[in-house]
């Protein structure tokens, strides 16, 4: 599956992300073909059940795409949002089209999990500490 549920942990809003790998479909029903070799990330308001994926599955109201070479600081124009620290506003006109850092963690595991990210061991480590009694 090349999705997956987040959550703005401030305000419980849900989010869908797709991971669109080369040849893949997405835009305005499913039609156009992604050409480029570096993958994008769609955002989708999960409250909603506007958008579909190529397999039928519901994504929600799109809401933004973003290359992932954008999301993890390697344009040349940004940094990282996957830093641990980072939220992400998806559009500035609507308030609850925004992303918590515990979201965007979440969307950094999803992207590991699909493959599009490799594992970062400090992150991870530090959730994985902070998930525990402490140390053993």
């Amino acid at each position: 599956m090349n999705n997956q549920l987040i959550k703005n942990h401030e305000t419980g809003r849900e989010f869908r992300i797709r991971l669109v790998n080369q040849g893949d479909a997405y835009g305005l029903g499913m039609k156009l073909t992604h050409d480029k070799p570096d993958p994008l990330v769609e955002f989708y308001d999960a409250t909603y059940d506007f958008d579909t994926s190529p397999e039928g599955e519901v994504l929600g109201q799109f809401v933004g795409r973003y290359y992932l070479s954008t999301l993890c600081g390697e344009d040349g124009l940004s940094k990282s949002i996957f830093d641990g620290k980072s939220g992400l506003n998806l559009d500035g006109g609507v308030d609850v089209w925004s992303i918590d850092a515990q979201g965007i963690e979440e969307a950094r595991r999803a992207l590991v999990e699909m493959g599009a990210l490799e594992p970062s061991a400090s992150l991870d480590d530090a959730s994985s500490t902070a998930d525990s009694d402490g140390p053993s």
